[in-house]
């Protein structure tokens, strides 16, 4: 059986699949083939001697993992938002402040 070598750091993963497009759905046994797991569209394995069962395993694994990705993403997404939330918030403070001392 084939091993896969391909090692990608999680920061490099999330902003990769930002830039596929998080918000649709990622074709993942296509994406799978992208790295030369050697799973077809079809599911069916090339050359490599994993069963039908092994390949909806890999596949199930993938989606759960796509999931998970989503979520961090989202996650992300939301700590930003609260991040700049928060920057608007002591910049209207700061302004409302000078505001008082100039009268």
């Amino acid at each position: 059986m084939n091993q896969c070598a391909h090692f990608e750091w999680l920061d490099e993963y999330i902003e990769r699949i930002q830039l596929a497009g998080a918000s649709g759905e990622i074709d993942l046994p296509l994406e799978a083939e992208k790295f030369g797991s050697g799973l077809s569209r079809s599911g069916n394995s090339i050359g490599a001697t994993v069963g039908d069962a092994g390949v909806t395993a890999v596949t199930a694994e993938l989606k759960n993992l796509n999931k998970q990705m989503k979520k961090i993403i989202e996650l992300k997404k939301q700590d930003n938002l609260v991040a700049g939330l928060f920057y608007v918030c002591v910049i209207a403070l700061a302004f409302v402040y000078v505001m008082i001392i100039s009268r």
